[in-house]
């Protein structure tokens, strides 16, 4: 982020070291890093994850950064829909223990996972392989059950308020496991959704092409949708 200060560069598409072998950048970081480039705003896009995205947050809250989602939705003037995109069966397990609580809980359960990501990805690096090849060989309604053991998905949500039996029922639901992995080919299909995180601005995605700034192009169609 080598640019000069004060001359309105926003940067949109940073990589955090949770983009493998695109990204070096620690996501607590990234937000000091855009106060001292003089940046009023700054956007991570890491590929097919969103670990990054509570610290990321908050680093740039505490960095007098403001998140694009602060401007524009916390205000109330732009309104939020958040739709899982799942690449694995971690993903797909994490998502659905998230979804069992409904609606009043999802974003906190949701925000917590973002939160902990680093300790339930380490127990995962930690698994036994043999192990997980005992879970692949599982029927397919019992894996997410015992993909949901390993990262310890079940005893963490537990003590947020989700009992251990219902987190049980919602990994085994093959219906929410259907509708996850649909959810996802819709995004495919009908949005060309390249991986997360991606945008789309009244039902179609937001491009981002060559010749002005990614920040321009994006805060232009906003204030568009917006009669501004």
């Amino acid at each position: 982020m080598a640019h000069e200060a004060g001359n309105g560069f926003i940067h949109l598409r940073v990589k955090s070291a949770y983009s493998l072998l695109e990204g070096a950048i620690k996501a607590d970081k990234v937000g000091t890093m855009a106060a001292s480039a003089k940046m009023p705003a700054v956007g991570v896009a890491d590929r097919a994850n969103l670990f990054g995205a509570l610290e990321f947050s908050q680093a740039c809250k505490d960095a007098g950064v403001q998140p694009l989602i602060d401007k524009y939705v916390k205000s109330g003037r732009v309104s939020y829909e958040f739709r899982n995109f799942v690449r694995d069966p971690f993903d797909l397990a994490a998502s659905l223990v998230a979804r069992c609580g409904g609606t009043s809980s999802f974003f906190g359960l949701t925000r917590g996972l973002y939160s902990d990501q680093r300790n339930w990805m380490a127990k995962i690096q930690a698994a036994d392989p043999a192990v997980m090849q005992q879970v692949q060989a599982l029927p397919p309604q019992q894996q997410f059950g015992e993909l949901a053991k390993v990262a310890g998905f079940q005893d963490w949500a537990a003590m947020r308020g989700l009992p251990a039996e219902k987190s049980a029922a919602c990994l085994a639901n093959q219906s929410e496991v259907d509708r996850l992995v649909q959810m996802q080919n819709d995004a495919v299909s009908s949005y060309d959704i390249p991986g997360t995180p991606s945008f789309l601005l009244n039902g179609e995605l937001v491009p981002i092409e060559p010749g002005s700034t990614p920040w321009q192009q994006l805060e232009a169609k906003i204030k568009s949708a917006l009669g501004g």
